[in-house]
């Protein structure tokens, strides 16, 4: 089961180096990593900082890794943060480089910075703020993006200050089925996201959404730690699998040049 969410110090908020994370691969013998570092354009576009991912850079690196670590299979991700203005620099980054996979992530909405911020919910019940997450990720899985992968779903509750900052898939039915609809029609995959920010959940995406994702038909699930150092490399990986198995799912999955592999448990 291969972690596909992991940061380097190609991305802002990470100064990790992708040998440590090989060398953890290999010392767990692991056949196969995936590195997605964020491109923040919805960020920068958006005045609030961010940045852009260093393609070439990050190409010529883990090429370079490869060569020594030929044991470990390198898979080449970037992480998305969606925006409408966005958009079209990520459709035409996707068309020119050979990217295994594109992890779609909304972590900004409707100008208000990122949901990781407490200014973001200035003013706003959680069922409003969590329904303008909820839009945009809707808005993100329908554009014109080539992603793979809907990073995070639920992320806006991550941070969240309400007293219950759970997102139920009940409260938001109509919107999340049309999320997980377009999930499925694309033939993309739902992360199964183990940095939850909570003691008691083991994936950040609650699981009466997931049960409705298979309920609907979905069955591309992949794993990502969203590790920005190495000591979190496959976090609660034994926990995905106790979830899918809950789900009556009996593999991750896996992209290779944007085609899915099944990775049974």
């Amino acid at each position: 089961m291969t972690d596909i969410h992991i940061h380097t110090h190609f991305s802002s908020d990470s100064d990790e180096s992708i040998e440590r994370y090989l060398l953890a691969a290999r010392a767990d013998g692991d056949k196969t990593i995936g590195f997605s570092d964020h491109c923040d354009l919805d960020l920068m576009l958006d005045g609030q900082g961010g940045a852009t991912l260093d393609v070439d850079g990050f190409f010529r690196e883990t090429d370079d890794a490869s060569e020594k670590f030929g044991d470990v299979k390198i898979l080449k991700g970037a992480e998305l943060g969606y925006s409408r203005k966005a958009e079209p620099y990520y459709v035409d980054m996707l068309r020119k480089y050979p990217f295994d996979y594109a992890i779609m992530s909304v972590h900004s909405v409707s100008g208000r910075g990122d949901c990781y911020y407490p200014a973001f919910f200035d003013g706003l019940d959680k069922r409003s703020a969590y329904e303008l997450y909820l839009n945009a990720v809707l808005e993100s899985v329908t554009s014109a993006v080539d992603f793979q992968v809907l990073g995070h779903l639920g992320y806006v509750a991550r941070y969240a200050p309400y007293a219950d900052k759970r997102l139920y898939c009940g409260e938001h039915a109509s919107l999340i089925d049309k999320i997980l609809e377009a999930v499925i029609e694309r033939g993309a995959a739902i992360e199964l996201n183990t940095r939850t920010g909570a003691e008691d959940r083991d994936v950040i995406t609650p699981f009466d959404i997931l049960a409705r994702y298979v309920e609907l038909g979905g069955r591309r699930f992949s794993f990502g730690s969203d590790s920005h150092k190495v000591e979190h490399y496959r976090t609660n990986a034994d926990a995905v699998k106790s979830t899918l198995r809950r789900l009556g799912i009996g593999h991750t999955v896996r992209f290779e040049n944007r085609v899915p592999v099944n990775e049974y448990l």
